[in-house]
């Protein structure tokens, strides 16, 4: 059976369109881009229920790449940086559920404040789920969002709970949450060492058996 070709998804999906696909049907890279994984067989869903169809998805140190097996000529990119959760799901079937930020500012105005553009990448082969999911994780953190130092955000961290908890297991769950406490700490120590300065002991507690210099006690 022919597959049936489709419209890329446009931004409102928070997917960019790609077309910089050479005759063999592979992307092309920018220059200092490497390609980190390359998986044929990868199924698109965008939003609910929006079946984009069958392709080939391609992960490099700055992007998600998904090329359409239909039209080999056509694809849909998305910028690290604009993934905002990525998680194992199990809905609708064993896959990478992520969500993304509107790609431009018209279908942000768009969107609920609480609505984030979501897309599913469904293996057919469910076996390569981890593997794709950890070079994502490789990927991403080669690739932290700027806003993080931003002492005015709380943090750019927005997930869909249920899909997480259904989905991403306790291991994964585990080493998040580690990674997560471990960015908190380094945020953290350099907002402490500004306050001491070079006084370590400057919010330390008095000692009360100790006196300063010159002091003298109340008679009894």
């Amino acid at each position: 059976m022919a597959a049936t070709p489709i419209a890329v998804p446009t931004a409102r999906f928070g997917l960019l369109d790609f077309d910089a696909i050479d005759t063999s049907g592979r992307p092309q890279l920018d220059n200092e881009e490497q390609l980190a994984g390359d998986y044929p067989g990868i199924r698109l869903l965008v939003g609910d229920d929006g079946e984009v169809g069958q392709g080939h998805l391609y992960i490099s140190s700055k992007r998600i790449i998904w090329v359409s097996v239909a039209e080999p000529v056509k694809g849909c990119c998305a910028t690290f940086p604009t993934i905002t959760m990525h998680a194992i799901s199990q809905e609708p079937a064993p896959c990478i559920y992520a969500q993304l930020e509107a790609a431009n500012s018209e279908s942000s105005e768009e969107e609920d404040d609480d609505t984030y553009p979501e897309i599913r990448l469904i293996p057919a082969d469910s076996s390569k789920l981890q593997e794709i999911f950890e070079t994502l994780c490789q990927c991403a953190a080669l690739n932290p969002d700027s806003n993080d130092d931003d002492d005015s955000d709380e943090g750019d961290f927005f997930y869909n709970e249920e899909e997480v908890l259904n989905g991403i297991g306790a291991e994964n769950r585990a080493a998040l949450l580690e990674r997560y406490d471990a960015l908190l700490e380094e945020s953290e120590q350099p907002e402490l060492e500004e306050l001491t300065g070079e006084d370590p002991d400057r919010f330390a507690d008095p000692d009360d058996d100790e006196s300063p210099p010159g002091a003298t006690h109340p008679s009894a």
